[in-house]
């Protein structure tokens, strides 16, 4: 035999150590310095699989993630797994080493079975066999337990147990063992499940579970030198974490796929080749470029979607008219603007009270021109009006080369056409006084004056009325440029009615102020309707309306991409977590592990070795 070699049986227990061998390394050692290229996870998992004598589902779970930290693929929330790698100071020395370890005794066992304390097994000099013997439950499998669990033994750790019969305790098994070294003894204690002195690592322990394991386990050598097990366990974790990678990535294209199918999109359309070809390069700036609409592009849309309607000649018709009615109501809103300004108002004003102060002075002249005794209504607008035309009568046909009023010798009235008495002279020269007077001729001027301004105002239309007739052709504007025609128009006939009322009474309430003119955007909306109108005529031409279908597609994809757009780059991070997860994958796979398991099987297992161990059977 090539190494140390402890038997232990139900009648005995023989310890026995062959001669140094001459093969210079060992399997382990070999596995050791081949793994510095392994991924981490992988020389995690040797490490375990040489100190623990395999792997658990704890152990996978934490190698998993390791493997999956490499790669940027881990998405738990628990504290980080950090790789603990295969070392020297994990492997018994090599063969043939200055520092080959050997047994020397083990004693002093605490809290095992019933064994008592301050017994201690001597084992003899080496080469030699040491026989242990005694009845069925005397203790020989108890020291067994303790030396396979201190230093080395194929298999599963054994589990060591207190006394049954003993009160509980929480105290751990323990042991004092010596072993020589370079041919001086070193003493060590021991506890379970606490790492002693490394060198125990190169005592090797055989009984009758490890030759189970041998012989029911292993391959067609029967028995399989200590290190060559390693590997294939490695390769069995491989294929065990390659699975759960698996089940994860199947699970991430299941969502990929269900969000896929809830999809409804024109695959002819930039997006839809760009949704097609969702990958993890993907760049999430070009599903950006081609999401949503501008407001150009929005107008754009809608006037495709009208203009490929049915009969598109008469929609065309349909949508002029509509511009022309903005157009007329817009030349209304501008006269309103117009005519309400700040400056206009102000005129108004100042119309209103130059009228009422010139009248209310050509009111105090006239009281104290005429007497009581004239007619009433003398010196009024209606009786100006009639001297004025008697004025214009005499001076240009009875008397052309007299000055009115003529109360010369002969003279007559030429209204009346009777002789003028000294009475009626003094009359005339009263009415001509009174008529030459600039109070009159000032508030008659502010009068007419006030009264253009009236008839002007009267020209000017209620507005909201005209609006309500247009609400359908409006319906697409922004909602600020709607609102803001709709203020417009409120404050105008308000102030319109305001001012007309003053004009009325010649009085003066200050009106609101009027708000900014709304005429270019409704000038705009009647543009664009235009627009839409040659539009839609052109699609009545089968390869303009075909273009205009493909413009209309790409527009709707657009608008379609901005709705699903967080779920569009959550499916980009799925093909990359795929991507991730695949390339944590190839670190699963088991071919250099096979070949190099393949090397060291016929290093070791040689045919000498095979008939040896058959000897020993």
């Amino acid at each position: 035999m090539r190494r140390d070699l402890e038997e232990f049986s139900s009648t005995g227990v023989i310890y026995m150590q062959s001669p140094k061998p001459a093969t210079p390394a060992s399997a382990l050692h070999e596995i050791l310095k081949w793994a510095a290229n392994r991924p981490d996870w992988q020389r995690d998992a040797l490490r375990r699989i040489v100190v623990k004598g395999g792997i658990n589902e704890t152990d996978l779970k934490e190698l998993d993630r390791i493997c999956h930290v490499k790669h940027g693929a881990d998405a738990s929330k628990e504290p980080a797994v950090v790789a603990a790698p295969l070392a020297g100071t994990h492997l018994p020395s090599a063969p043939g080493s200055l520092g080959s370890v050997s047994l020397v005794s083990i004693g002093d066992l605490k809290n095992v079975d019933r064994l008592p304390s301050g017994e201690i097994i001597p084992f003899g000099a080496v080469p030699g066999l040491t026989i242990v013997y005694g009845n069925s439950g005397t203790g020989k499998s108890g020291y067994a337990r303790v030396i396979k669990k201190a230093c080395r033994a194929r298999g599963a750790p054994p589990v060591i147990r207190a006394n049954v019969f003993a009160p509980p305790t929480l105290a751990k098994a323990s042991a004092a063992l010596v072993f020589r070294v370079g041919g001086v003894d070193v003493p060590v204690a021991w506890t379970d499940g606490i790492v002693s002195d490394p060198r125990l690592a190169n005592v090797f322990a055989f009984d009758a579970a490890c030759a189970d394991h041998y012989l029911s386990e292993d391959g067609a050598a029967s028995f399989t030198p200590y290190g060559l097990d390693v590997l294939p366990k490695l390769a069995n974790a491989c294929d065990a974490i390659r699975g759960l990678i698996q089940k994860d990535i199947e699970a991430i294209r299941a969502s990929i796929a269900g969000v896929e199918a809830n999809w409804k999109y024109d695959a002819t359309t930039q997006v839809g080749q760009l949704v097609t070809s969702l990958s993890a390069t993907t760049k999430p700036a070009a599903v950006e470029a081609r999401c949503g609409l501008d407001g150009p592009q929005t107008k754009r849309l809608n006037d495709l979607r009208e203009a490929l309607k049915s009969d598109p000649v008469q929609k065309a018709k349909e949508t002029r008219a509509a511009a022309a009615r903005l157009e007329g109501f817009t030349e209304k809103v501008a006269v309103a603007a117009g005519a309400l300004t700040g400056e206009k108002i102000e005129t108004i004003r100042a119309l209103i009270d130059q009228a009422k102060k010139t009248s209310e002075a050509a009111k105090v002249f006239a009281s104290g021109s005429f007497k009581s005794s004239y007619l009433l209504g003398t010196g009024n607008d209606l009786w100006r009006a009639m001297w004025d035309a008697a004025q214009q009568f005499s001076e240009l046909i009875a008397y052309k080369d007299q000055p009115f009023p003529f109360t010369g010798e002969f003279a007559q009235c030429v209204l009346c056409q009777q002789d003028l008495d000294a009475a009626a002279n003094s009359r005339f020269k009263a009415f001509d006084t009174f008529c030459k007077d600039k109070s009159q001729q000032l508030a008659a001027e502010a009068s007419k004056r006030l009264m253009i301004t009236v008839e002007a105002l009267g020209r000017l239309v209620p507005l909201a009325p005209e609006l309500v007739k247009l609400d359908a052709d409006l319906g697409e504007m922004p909602t600020d440029q709607r609102t803001a025609i709709d203020v417009f128009v409120k404050s105008a006939d308000e102030v319109l009615e305001v001012l007309k009322s003053n004009a009325a009474a010649r009085t003066w309430k200050a009106p609101a102020i009027v708000p900014a003119s709304p005429e270019p955007s409704i000038r705009g909306r009647a543009a664009a309707l235009l627009d839409r109108a040659k539009t839609e005529e052109s699609a009545q031409d089968p390869l303009t309306r075909k273009k205009l279908l493909a413009e209309r597609s790409e527009l709707e994809a657009r608008e379609w991409l901005a709705g699903v757009k967080a779920d569009v780059l959550a499916q980009i991070e799925r093909y990359k977590r795929v991507g991730k997860l695949n390339d944590c994958q190839k670190d699963t796979i088991t071919n250099a592990i096979t070949a190099k398991n393949s090397e060291l099987t016929s290093q070791f297992v040689t045919d000498a070795f095979r008939e040896r161990f058959r000897m020993e059977i």
